[in-house]
């Protein structure tokens, strides 16, 4: 049996994302690239556009795995590529670096860093 060294190692492996979850799931992933299949076929002769189609698959897939339910209908009800941008949008903004985290005493107060 593996020690861990400390709490926080054992608790990744009891989470959303954890590989027995991901396993258990595995037929929901493979139900959302069926549906993309499905899709695509009823769209034969058709120009369309795959970016929005793959993008509302992965986030569907991604949907399930954390909340168990579909985040967008590939039938088109609402704007997908709306949605992209503004999660790109909340990525970008997520990872551009607050001077404060290189130069503490720009900090208001220390309370609020979550560190």
């Amino acid at each position: 049996m593996r020690r861990h060294g400390n709490k926080s190692e054992g608790a990744e492996n009891r989470g959303v994302l954890a590989n027995d979850a991901l396993r258990v799931q595995e037929g929901a992933r493979e139900e959302k690239v069926r549906e993309l299949v499905e899709f695509m076929r009823s769209k034969e002769g058709e120009a369309v556009t795959i970016r929005p189609v793959v993008f509302s698959t992965i986030l569907n897939v991604l949907g399930n795995t954390v909340f168990s339910r579909d985040l967008y209908d590939l039938g088109g009800r609402g704007d997908v590529v709306g949605l992209e941008l503004l999660i790109c949008e909340l990525l970008v903004i997520g990872a551009t670096p607050d001077l404060a985290d290189y130069y503490k005493f720009l900090m208001l107060d220390y309370k609020l860093d979550p560190l």
